[in-house]
């Protein structure tokens, strides 16, 4: 997070987003070259933008990949009346346990459907070349094979997350006390919220750092043993 003065006290929701398709030629981003790919709309960043930037900058193919934007909720029902080859897909996950997930809105249906597809994975050179253009953190999870239904190989996708921040002048007994709240009651959330479930004190501290997080959650998160990266 590179907002200037804003600072992080825990996580509400990671994403996690792919590939997937019922094309069992298709088993490599590159064998996406001539086909149909569902991304979403030009001003999404982690449906769209994201995607379209480790085609392009990270692998050099986008101009050769037939790219049909639409909304997330479109792109299931596209992918199962045949209109597109491949589509992303989105997951919610704890990038610190990843066999704990749950599909992500529209894309139930698509896991419902009865239909066997496969699974691509990202590439780790796109994002290696991409980080060479752009100065952001794309951050990678494996999902182990076996963890998602018809998974038979490790697959790489990217994540995104939102929660819960505050400006560096903020008071640090109050950001304190909020981040210490999120870490001592994780487990009850999901009362509440059905993506909780998903909750942990490490969830909450996922992708902070020396540099994004406030001071007073920092406090919060060394007094539960969870050690804080230096970036």
């Amino acid at each position: 997070m590179n907002t200037r003065g804003i600072k992080g006290l825990g996580n509400d929701h990671i994403a996690a987003f792919g590939i997937v398709t019922f094309d069992p030629n298709i088993k490599t981003v590159q064998d996406l070259v001539g086909k149909k790919l569902a991304i979403g709309m030009q001003n999404q960043m982690s449906y769209a933008k994201v995607p379209a930037w480790l085609l392009g900058d990270g692998l050099g193919i986008l101009d050769k990949i037939n790219i049909q934007r639409m909304l997330p909720k479109d792109m299931p029902r596209s992918l199962l009346d045949g209109l597109v080859d491949a589509s992303m897909f989105l997951l919610s996950v704890d990038p610190s346990n990843p066999k704990q997930w749950v599909w992500g809105g529209p894309f139930v249906e698509l896991a419902n459907s009865g239909k066997e597809f496969n699974y691509i994975s990202w590439p780790q050179e796109a994002f290696v070349n991409l980080k060479k253009t752009l100065t952001m953190d794309i951050r990678v999870v494996t999902f182990p094979a076996g963890t998602l239904p018809n998974q038979t190989t490790d697959v790489d996708v990217y994540t995104d997350s939102s929660g819960f921040y505050a400006k560096d002048v903020f008071p640090e007994d109050t950001a304190y006390e909020f981040s210490k709240f999120l870490i001592e009651n994780h487990d009850k959330f999901a009362d509440y919220i059905s993506g909780a479930k998903l909750y942990s004190p490490e969830y909450f501290a996922y992708g902070l750092n020396m540099r994004n997080i406030h001071l007073g959650a920092l406090q919060a998160y060394e007094e539960a043993g969870i050690k804080i990266p230096e970036d």
